[in-house]
């Protein structure tokens, strides 16, 4: 779960400064959670990540939809 804060946190750094990097830090957060979910260790967090991983899609596919501070904050 900290790999995965780390690169929402490297998402807000680069939101409004560098667009590659940006998604690259989304790109590697979802493949966090995909790896997550796929892991029977974290099978009680399953729809927490669902949820995590529905939301950071949604930055990636729009970038502009909203600050992803809101999402850091959150986790």
């Amino acid at each position: 779960m900290g790999a995965i804060a780390a690169e929402i946190a490297r998402a807000k750094t680069w939101q409004n400064q560098d667009q590659e990097k940006f998604l690259s830090a989304i790109e590697r957060g979802l493949e966090l959670i995909d790896s997550s979910i796929d892991d029977d260790k974290w099978r009680g967090w399953r729809s927490m990540l669902f949820g995590l991983r529905n939301e950071l899609a949604n930055f990636y596919l729009n970038n502009s939809y909203k600050d992803i501070n809101i999402l850091y904050t959150a986790i």
